[in-house]
């Protein structure tokens, strides 16, 4: 073989793989237009540690393009996004939202997210009536609590916030240990305990987590030290006075 034949060859074989790799190229783009990664849309009234947390995930940016609804200025279109995740749901936007006012952006986009049929999460250890589980009467407590279970009927899903890329990676609710009340979203009944002591610490709730219990009856003036109430929250374990 003369060299002029060589080059020519080795010319051809050249090309020829610089025509593979453009072809690959075309397809991944091809493949990119007909198949864009489906949007997730976080939701907050204020940043914080978590909500930077959630748009840095490297799980979920595998599946999602994350938005910030704040960034944006709430000027967002719910039925651009798969699905929202709520942050800071105080207790002014849970009976907002439950009861259909959209009078503030964050609020109507959850509003429009719920009409529109779309998955939302919310961050259980952020919704700010759990906080009064064991100082709010229990009448009061259960009222409002009826806008928490307004908002599950409603499909929205209360999850902690340490399981949180699951739930949504898995789009399922929370996998919870039997204590989370607001997670148990499949869970037909709750478990209750009485307790009728003076002072309730830390042990008595260990003890009730232990037990599976949900939900718990405190006598009007028993004491609930700060590390029970404490444990209550982080468990979920929901505590009203009789």
């Amino acid at each position: 073989m003369n060299f002029n034949t060589l080059v020519e060859t080795i010319v051809a074989k050249v090309m020829a793989q610089v025509e593979l790799a453009e072809k690959a190229v075309e397809i991944s783009d091809i493949q990119s237009v007909k198949t864009p990664r489906p949007r997730l849309l976080v939701l907050t009234q204020e940043h914080g540690a978590c909500c930077y947390e959630t748009l840095e995930s490297s799980r979920l940016a595998e599946k999602f393009a994350i938005d910030c609804a704040l960034l944006k200025n709430y000027d967002c279109d719910v039925n651009d996004y798969e699905a929202l995740l709520v942050y800071h749901l105080n207790n002014s936007a849970l009976s907002r939202v439950a009861a259909g006012m959209c009078d503030i952006p964050y609020v109507a986009l959850i509003v429009q997210a719920i009409l529109a049929g779309k998955k939302i999460y919310v961050i259980r250890n952020e919704v700010e009536l759990f906080d009064y589980s064991g100082t709010a009467p229990a009448v009061y407590y259960n009222m409002m609590l009826q806008k928490v279970k307004l908002l599950e009927d409603s499909g929205v899903i209360f999850c902690d916030n340490s399981r949180i890329e699951d739930a949504i990676l898995e789009n399922t609710g929370c996998t919870l240990e039997p204590g989370c009340l607001a997670c148990k979203k499949e869970a037909k009944k709750e478990k209750q305990l009485q307790l009728k002591k003076k002072v309730i610490t830390e042990k008595d709730l260990t003890a009730a987590h232990a037990g599976g219990i949900t939900l718990l009856q405190i006598g009007t003036k028993s004491i609930l030290t700060d590390l029970a109430r404490d444990y209550a929250h982080e468990r979920g374990i929901a505590i009203v006075r009789e």
